[in-house]
């Protein structure tokens, strides 16, 4: 497994204040004095049952899961370091956690065709559910293992829910596309232990298309074009130092471009 041997020194900024932090490979005698356990493989179980459905030009796909995984590898939290030379502090790779997750896919989509043109739209969503059902700190310390800020980014990295809508229209030469999408509340801790909250947001994608010729295609269009940010934290303690986290749709703001396509 590779988090056995992965190792990196690098200079961590935590709410604007530099410190040198060494993530220490599994397998290391350092790792050892700190208490933490030689990396096992995690184990999963893992269900899923799904139903389909089409209807004249209407297509549905509904598929729920559930997956277990027990002493599933994450990195820890941050350790004090003063007996490493020019390190403040260690982090390791650690079979550290048993979660839960239980979701639901889903996929609705339509096409037809008529006099004044090709329609279709599609609508693809996920619930999910994520679960920390027991942290494996064993005699370390919880909050220093994996605490409430480890805990939230592990949860963030499966949100409770994301959707899209994408319809497109096309006729001769001409084609036109929209996508809206929904991405869910995502709560992480900073440097200060306390939660930065990313409320909902929702973004849009729109595309416009010519066909000069049989090979040749001019599109333009722009992505995130109402220009969402994730909301601003004020405080300058994020993991990034800055405004924002990177979650949701980034932080790039709007996009606009122009596209010339040749097949050949």
């Amino acid at each position: 497994m590779a988090q056995i041997y992965y190792n990196l020194r690098f200079t961590d900024f935590q709410g604007g204040t530099a410190t040198e932090t060494l993530l220490s490979p599994n397998n290391s005698p350092i790792t050892a004095s700190f208490g933490i356990d030689a990396l096992d493989e995690e184990t999963a179980i893992n269900a899923a049952a799904g139903v389909t459905a089409n209807i004249g030009n209407f297509t549905a796909t509904i598929d729920g899961y559930f997956i277990n995984v027990k002493d599933r590898i994450v990195l820890t939290g941050t350790f004090e370091a003063p007996q490493i030379p020019n390190v403040n502090e260690a982090q390791f790779f650690a079979n550290g956690v048993d979660t839960e997750t239980v979701g639901l896919d889903l996929i609705l989509s339509w096409k037809g065709n008529y006099d004044f043109g090709n329609l279709s739209a599609t609508l693809a969503g996920n619930v999910n559910n994520m679960y920390i059902k027991e942290v494996k700190n064993g005699n370390l310390d919880e909050a220093t293992f994996f605490g409430k800020r480890e805990k939230a980014f592990l949860l963030a990295s499966a949100p409770e829910s994301k959707f899209a809508f994408n319809t497109n229209y096309s006729k001769e030469r001409f084609s036109a596309g929209l996508a809206l999408t929904r991405f869910s509340e995502i709560i992480l801790i900073d440097f200060e232990d306390l939660e930065d909250v990313y409320g909902a947001k929702i973004t849009a994608d729109l595309n416009l298309g010519y066909k000069l010729d049989d090979n040749l295609k001019l599109t333009i269009g722009g992505n995130n074009i109402t220009n969402e940010y994730p909301d601003q934290q004020d405080d300058g303690n994020t993991e990034a130092g800055g405004y924002w986290d990177a979650v949701q749709m980034g932080f790039g703001g709007a996009y606009y471009y122009a596209r010339l396509d040749f097949n050949f």
